[in-house]
């Protein structure tokens, strides 16, 4: 379930051309996640001019 998500986060961000980069953090990024672990993520987006 939680790499479906993931996968269609990635979707999402690859057709999103003001998303400058995606980051997975936390335990996820860690290899660590348990089955109560949450998804963290980063945003960062171009700055509109």
């Amino acid at each position: 379930m939680v790499q479906n998500l993931l996968r269609e986060i990635k979707n999402w961000a690859h057709k999103n051309n003001d998303l400058d980069s995606l980051l997975l953090v936390g335990s996820y990024a860690r290899n660590k996640a348990r089955q109560d672990s949450d998804i963290d993520l980063v945003l960062f987006f171009n700055d509109p001019k």
